[in-house]
This record gives C-alpha cells, sequence and structure tokens, in this order.
C-alpha cells in the first residue's frame, strides 16, 4: 500500500490509540518477559493477513524511536502502521511439524499484562485466548 494510501487509512481511524512512545514502552516491556513471548500476531494497516513474528523488536527501532530499521520483520516501518498486536496464551512450537509434533507453548499473558501496567495504560483487550493491544479505534 503506498503512503498516501496508509494515511487515508490512518485519518479514517475514530481515534489513534498508541503514540511511538507507547509502542517503545510495549516493546521494553517485552523485552524484559523471561521466557520471551512467542507466537505473537501483528496486524499492519492496509494488509489482509496477519504477520506472526517476535514481540522483542525494541533494538530494531531507530534513534528517533518512529520506525523499524532495516530490518526483519518489517523493514522500515512506521510504528503508526500497526493496528493491533495480539500475545496467545498458547502458541505452536515453530519447531512443529507434522512428522515431529511438539506440545504447544505457554506465555505469560498475566504476567506482561502486569508489567505493561506498571508502564503506563495501554488500549488493550484481554480474552481466554491472550491479549490484543490496540493501536487504532475503527
Amino acid at each position: 500500500m503506498h503512503q498516501r494510501q496508509l494515511d487515508k487509512l490512518r485519518q479514517s481511524a475514530q481515534a489513534s490509540l498508541m503514540s511511538n512512545a507507547k509502542w517503545r514502552k510495549l516493546f521494553e516491556a517485552a523485552a524484559q518477559m523471561q521466557p520471551k513471548l512467542g507466537g505473537v500476531e501483528w496486524q499492519l494497516l492496509g494488509n489482509d493477513s496477519t504477520v506472526i513474528a517476535e514481540l522483542d523488536v525494541a533494538d530494531a527501532l531507530v534513534a528517533d524511536n518512529s520506525r523499524f530499521d532495516d530490518c526483519l520483520p518489517f523493514p522500515c516501518m512506521e510504528l503508526r502502521d500497526i493496528d493491533w498486536i495480539f500475545v496467545p496464551k498458547q502458541f505452536a512450537d515453530p519447531r512443529s511439524d507434522a512428522k515431529r509434533p511438539l506440545p504447544a507453548k505457554d506465555n505469560d499473558v498475566a504476567g506482561f499484562i502486569a508489567l505493561l501496567a506498571q508502564m503506563g495504560q495501554f488500549p488493550l483487550q484481554q480474552n481466554a485466548q491472550g491479549v490484543t493491544i490496540f493501536g487504532y479505534q475503527w
């Protein structure tokens, strides 16, 4: 999606719920989690499908904290392009396959939410499957 289309999409939102500083705090909280949070689902503006990627990405931010550096999983993407992020309570082991099924892994969602609460207020919704952090209200 081109920059103009993304700008138009952002302007159509009822509200922007996360600033660059809040996203940075969220990524810093994720970096403190042990074991690391896995199976995290990212929904980016203008994309129909989600991306499964790590949440421990604070080191990938450029100096002004407004976008990611030219590295995976989101080369040069601006933080304001994040629609929402979902952290599941359980996720498939990335080493699992049809020939070698492995048990699901657990994320400490309650611990992550508690850590976020220490850092500020975040637009999140928790349910039985995990927690979603919203970048926009539509």
